[in-house]
């Protein structure tokens, strides 16, 4: 008789809260410790992995070796037997786990975290950053997942930095391009060279809060607003008059408005599109702000 494990996961720590397959075994190792449960030793989990011993599985878990995507399926099925959605997770794990940023992993990511958004529970302790934080690392990566939409797009630097009224260095360029690339957003062509994929959400900030990347996910939009703010500056005088548009008013207003006021910007920046229609030919940045300028009252 094949030995299987229990299909109860109420004792164990809950795989939708991790994003590293690394980090879940050793929990899950930890948790069978603790509270007597067999099955869940570093040989006997090598063992379900189909791995020659627990020193390959003691290596996989200390320096970063792979483990194949059939070695995964087979402990997987251990791990999770009649759960799927579990069982699929932990596999999206190892994948990630197991190789240098691609274009694959942007698709495998997505894939992971749709499925920690359905089936998962409330995430309850910080993870360092991920991968996924990239997205959100660069002003200039928005503008130029843009232009990958214009007709005559080329994915060369000097290029894409003659396009710009303030354009970035060519080192930051290429890591652009990389980044877009390891989201999904640019597919290399038959020509050797890089065109724009399927439009889809571009960060997945509400998923990394929830994943515990918060203070990651905060620091990292407060630099691109900075970024955006510092090209407002540049566009009063790089940019001609009659191409641009900044405009400015100052109000008073009780403190317990703002959440209203916010609200009315949010829907105001949800209001502009895209032209999708093949007519664009010009990036714009839309950037509205509502900020205390003088320290509320005592009342």
């Amino acid at each position: 008789m094949v030995e299987r494990t229990p299909n109860d996961l109420s004792w164990r720590p809950d795989v939708f809260e991790f994003l590293d397959f690394r980090h879940y075994l050793e929990a899950l190792r930890q948790a069978a410790h603790d509270t007597g449960k067999g099955g869940f030793t570093l040989e006997a989990l090598a063992a379900k992995a189909g791995l020659k011993s627990k020193g390959h599985l003691h290596q996989i878990l200390q320096s970063g070796k792979p483990l194949t995507p059939q070695k995964a399926a087979a402990l997987a099925g251990y791990l999770f037997l009649g759960h799927p959605h579990a069982r699929r997770y932990f596999e999206l794990m190892a994948q990630l786990g197991n190789r240098l940023p691609s274009v694959q992993d942007g698709i495998v990511l997505d894939e992971l975290l749709s499925l920690r958004r359905r089936h998962g529970t409330s995430v309850r302790q910080a993870r360092s950053d991920p991968e996924a934080l990239r997205y959100l690392r660069c002003w200039h990566l928005l503008p130029i997942r843009e232009l990958a939409w214009m007709p005559g797009f080329q994915a060369e630097p000097e290029w894409i930095r003659g396009r710009f009224f303030f354009p970035p260095s060519e080192e930051t360029v290429r890591d652009c391009l990389d980044s877009l690339v390891f989201v999904g957003d640019l597919m290399p062509d038959h020509e050797g060279g890089l065109r724009a994929a399927g439009r889809r959400e571009f960060t997945l900030t509400d998923d990394l809060v929830a994943a515990g990347y918060g203070d990651q996910v905060a620091k990292a939009a407060a630099a691109i607003h900075a970024a955006a703010l510092d090209v407002v500056k540049d566009a009063m005088t790089k940019i001609p008059r009659e191409q641009r548009e900044l405009n400015m008013k100052v109000v008073s207003l009780s403190r317990s408005r703002f959440p209203e006021f916010r609200r009315r910007l949010k829907a105001l920046i949800d209001s502009f599109e895209d032209d999708v229609d093949g007519r664009a030919d010009t990036i714009y940045q839309v950037h509205v702000s509502l900020i205390p300028i003088t320290q509320g009252g005592d009342s």
